[in-house]
């Protein structure tokens, strides 16, 4: 077993909200330092109706006030890694399932970091609350796309807290990964004509925790409230250069609209 499964396995970060995959997080722990560096990890998560503790003094609390319990920023303050956007979801676009809660991204100095934080004391004195609180989550790993930039805010944008519309995109066979990013960018100009603005885009290199499925792209845009955002989803709709976006046997994925309580992520207004 290598370091990685066995620190994974350790008391204290046992759940069942989602499953680990074991080969990727192998390659994150032996990633070379020179080869390490900062990734973002954006968390999906679901709740519990009642939080699960163990015990018969366990508090009757909420999944969602579980996860409040568990606020592990402290802890991921110690070696560097960053809560960078963090939000309830207000609206999910699609049928999909599970329907999601929240929105988590922290940013972390290291993959190696990341895998290491599992064995940690007080992150595993924590994580009791994340066990009994949550569903289900997912957790893609992801580096900035570079070739993507973020335009001018609009004057919809200027002096508002903007709501963020999150997204997990994974091309189906048949499909690439350049096809779907194509897709995704053509959409860009319907995004700032209904006053909306790029954010931050990640091309996912795994999904650590999850249900086995893969991710490929991870996209946050800024829309100054509800109308604007379904202004620009329409607009995309009807454009035969996003199409492969609204057809399940092409794509497959989330669309989350979050208010953040927590943005570091996305370009201010």
């Amino acid at each position: 077993m290598s370091n990685m499964e066995s620190g994974l396995a350790k008391p204290g970060v046992k759940h069942k909200y989602g499953r680990i995959d074991t080969d990727y997080g192998a390659r994150m722990f032996m990633t070379p330092p020179e080869e390490d560096g900062d990734i973002y990890m954006l968390n999906f998560m679901r709740y519990k109706e009642v939080a699960d503790y163990a015990g018969a003094d366990a508090p009757a609390i909420s999944g969602k006030e579980a996860d409040d319990l568990y606020n592990p920023t402290e802890v991921l303050n110690k070696f560097g890694a960053d809560p960078v956007f963090f939000g309830d979801v207000v609206e999910q676009i699609g049928a999909q399932l599970p329907a999601w809660d929240r929105i988590g991204t922290v940013r972390y100095p290291s993959r190696k970091s990341f895998v290491e934080m599992e064995t940690r004391k007080d992150f595993q004195e924590k994580h009791v609350h994340k066990a009994a609180g949550m569903a289900e989550t997912f957790i893609t790993c992801g580096l900035p796309m570079t070739d993507v930039t973020t335009g001018e805010a609009s004057e919809a944008l200027r002096g508002t807290k903007p709501f963020v519309s999150v997204s997990a995109w994974r091309a189906l066979e048949g499909v690439s990964v350049d096809e779907l990013k194509s897709a995704l960018v053509a959409g860009i100009a319907h995004i700032e004509a209904a006053g909306g603005r790029v954010g931050a885009w990640f091309d996912v290199e795994g999904t650590i925790i999850g249900d086995g499925r893969r991710y490929d792209i991870n996209c946050y845009n800024q829309y100054a409230d509800t109308t604007h955002f379904h202004s620009a989803l329409k607009a995309m709709q009807s454009d035969s250069a996003c199409a492969i976006l609204f057809d399940d046997s092409k794509t497959d994925g989330y669309t989350v609209l979050v208010k953040p309580s927590i943005d570091k992520i996305s370009p201010r207004p």
